[in-house]
Order: C-alpha cells, then sequence, then structure tokens
C-alpha cells in the first residue's frame, strides 16, 4: 500500500494555466480563475469562441444542494445477467474472450463488459508504444468525441477535470472521479459524524474541448466559453458508490494558490463518479458523440493483478501542461497494491499533472475506430506516476446499472 499518496484534489489558481506550480501529488481537480457572471443555464448548442482574459470576478453561487444520495447499509447484492443483451437495452458479455494484452487472449469470465456504441476491432486493438510524458493524443475515431473537459464552478472558484462519455440505455452518462463533482467533507468523514458530501454546484461536461482561458470566460447565461465542437453540457446529477460518498475525506494546507487537498480515508481509493447530463437540443449526449464501453473487474486486495496494457486520457493543466489540449500515456505493464483493506489500486508511469482526474484508463483500445472498455479513471497522481480508481464490479456495476435505467 502506498501510504505517501494520499491526495492532491484540486488547486484554486488565480495566474494564467500555462504558469500554474507542478503539484507534486495529483489527484486532481485543476482549478482556474473565473470572469462573467454566472446563472444557471440548461446545456448549450457547439460554439467557437475567442477565449477574452478580462479581471471582473464572478458574483458567488447559490448554495449547493443537499446531499441526493441513499447511503446503503451494506454493497446491494449483485446479479450478473450472463447473456448478450442485459435488461437495461445495453449488450453486456460476461464470458468475454478477448485480446486486451496482443500476445495472447485471456480469460475475463469474472469481469463484466459494456460494449462500446462501435465495435471494438480486435485487429486494431494493437497496444500503444510504452509512453510517459504526456504526449498530444491523436484523438482517433469516435475518443475524438467522447472524451472531455469536466468544469466545475464553486463558490466562485473554476476546477477542471475530465471525462468520458460512456455507453448506457439512457444516453446520457459520463464516467469520471468523484472528487471532480462532490464537495468532500475536511477533517473526518461522514461516516464518524463529518459532513455529509454535497454535489458541486454547477458542472459542465465539453466533449473534445479545447483553448480553455484563464480566467474561464462566462457568457451571459453563465456557461463556460471554449471551443466546443460538439456542445456545453450541463450535468443533471452525480452518483458515485457509498464507500466513497461515506468513508472519505480530505486535510487542506496552504492558502490562495498554494492550497492543495489531500483524501484519505478507506473509501478514497473508491474515486469514481457517474453524471448524467441534460438533453441538448433535444438530443442526449451519446446520440451526438457516441460512447466508449466499460469493464467492471473485482476490485478486493486478493483478487488477481491487472495485466491491461492501457492507456490513458485527460486534460492536464498543471505544468508544464495548460489544460487546452487532451494528452495521454501508455503502458503495457500496471502495478497493482493494495489501496486499502477493502480495494486495490493500480499505478503506471505518467508525467501528467492536475487537471488529467477524472480521465479514462482504457484497455482493448482499438487505435482506428477509437474505442475501448474503460475500466477506471485517474485518481491520484505524482512523482511521475498516475493511480487508478478501478470500476468495481460490487460497488460500482450495480451504481451503473441504476443510472444506466434512469
Amino acid at each position: 500500500m502506498q501510504s505517501g499518496r494520499t491526495g492532491y484534489r484540486r488547486r484554486r489558481v488565480t495566474s494564467a494555466l500555462s504558469a500554474l506550480a507542478l503539484a507534486t501529488v495529483l489527484s486532481s481537480c485543476q482549478g482556474v480563475g473565473i470572469a462573467g457572471s454566472a446563472v444557471i443555464a440548461p446545456s448549450t448548442g457547439p460554439v467557437t469562441v475567442t477565449p477574452v482574459v478580462t479581471g471582473t470576478t464572478i458574483r458567488p453561487v447559490t448554495a449547493p444542494p443537499t446531499a441526493g444520495y441513499v447511503v446503503a447499509a451494506a454493497p446491494p447484492a449483485i446479479t450478473v445477467h450472463r447473456t448478450e443483451q442485459d435488461w437495461w437495452g445495453v449488450p453486456v458479455d460476461v464470458n468475454h474472450q478477448s485480446s486486451l494484452t496482443s500476445d495472447s487472449p485471456v480469460d475475463d469470465s469474472a469481469n463484466v463488459y459494456v460494449q462500446p456504441t462501435t465495435a471494438v476491432q480486435p485487429k486494431n486493438a494493437v497496444n500503444f508504444d510504452n509512453s510517459s510524458t504526456g504526449k498530444v493524443w491523436p484523438g482517433p475515431g469516435l475518443s475524438g468525441h467522447t472524451n472531455g473537459q469536466i468544469i466545475a464552478i464553486q463558490d466562485g472558484e473554476v476546477y477542471a477535470c475530465s471525462g468520458t462519455v460512456v455507453r448506457s440505455a439512457a444516453h446520457n452518462v459520463v464516467v469520471t472521479a468523484g472528487h471532480c463533482v462532490w464537495n468532500i467533507p475536511l477533517g473526518k468523514p461522514h461516516s464518524r459524524g463529518g459532513d455529509a458530501m454535497t454535489q458541486l454546484s454547477e458542472i459542465w461536461f465539453v466533449p473534445g474541448a479545447a483553448n480553455i482561458s484563464e480566467p474561464l470566460r462566462l457568457s451571459a447565461d453563465g456557461v463556460p466559453e471554449l471551443d466546443a465542437p460538439d456542445g456545453i453540457w450541463r450535468v443533471d446529477t452525480a452518483y458515485s458508490n457509498h464507500r466513497w460518498l461515506e468513508s472519505t475525506w480530505i486535510t487542506r494546507s496552504g492558502s490562495g494558490i498554494d492550497r492543495t487537498e489531500r483524501m484519505h480515508g478507506d473509501g478514497s481509493h473508491d474515486d469514481v463518479a457517474f453524471v448524467t447530463l441534460r438533453p441538448l437540443d433535444g438530443q442526449d449526449i451519446e446520440d451526438v458523440t457516441g460512447a466508449q464501453g466499460l469493464l467492471f473487474t473485482p476490485t478486493a486486495p486478493t483478487s488477481p493483478d491487472l495485466n491491461y496494457p492501457t492507456v490513458v486520457v485527460g486534460y492536464p493543466a498543471g505544468t508544464p501542461f495548460d489544460g487546452s489540449t487532451q494528452r495521454y500515456c501508455a503502458s503495457t505493464y500496471l502495478r497493482t497494491y493494495e489501496g486499502d483493506s477493502y480495494s486495490r489500486t493500480a499505478s503506471m508511469p505518467c508525467a501528467m499533472t492536475p487537471g488529467a482526474s477524472g480521465g479514462a484508463w482504457f484497455s482493448g483500445f482499438d487505435q482506428v475506430e477509437g474505442v475501448g472498455y474503460v475500466y477506471g479513471v485517474t485518481s491520484r497522481g505524482g512523482d511521475g506516476e498516475l493511480t487508478v480508481a478501478l470500476l468495481s464490479l460490487t460497488l460500482d456495476y450495480p451504481l451503473y446499472r441504476r443510472v444506466s435505467a434512469a
């Protein structure tokens, strides 16, 4: 277990993104300044604007909503439907014979797969060359539309993370990190008398986002202004598993632009959230962008080590990156270790910085069609490594079923 990687959560920044100080530990909403005034607004259509830097500050946002979840006494029972078509209308294959490694097929019968909207072609699922520097993501096929930036506004500050459209019956689901969309209690978790988590006040998802400015400018309707070829979508509701909601807490150090927040607690390694998006021009996001597949795995510390060649995509915003471009790292080897007494985790070499949190960890990625299976999201980082929060078969699969059917 890595005791030192408690997790940098997010950071308030008032200088230009290109001048951001590098966080030593990433978990990682990256804060940016904000200009303009904001009101609640629905999803907005595709726009391309020239970002304008101003000194205007946002007026305080309204109080966040009360906690919108019900805490289960124990993980809900799981029933795996061993058919190609599951009850909520999304193709699922739990007896998957895949080529997640290029050398030989892997028997993944213990896992659950949700297929992307465009089928993975095994002949195209060739491993990326190992790369840890955060190269520009080429955005092949669907991935140029399904991967995007999470922009959250809370108490006059803006935080940037990453997220991915994933397939669902509701056609409106994005997966990201829990810390990208929730206010986390300070000092102690809710299970020990701390505050309940609440959803951040205003959250937007921008697929294929580019050229985010610092400070971020908002339209008169409170909509972030940046290049958005597939529109700017308003998040409706966030969902996370009960261990994350009840057992995670943070500590803070520093102030102003040097303030950091570190995640602690048994739930902190279950740092996953599914969010639903409001319709845009009468359409759901999956019908506009397509959607990636999902892979839910056993995450108990005694589970087998992960051996999936992996590509990680996100929007790092801390130095030397500026948050305006999708970046990636790739590795044919993961280091699996015990995150806590309940959940394992894994890490890989990668220099991406704050802002990359919530970005997809893909396996079986088709480099032509640009589709693959998201089996986790970036949660922590630092010292040249990123750490994943895995999509748990026990915790997150039942949650996904509920969100997908909503």
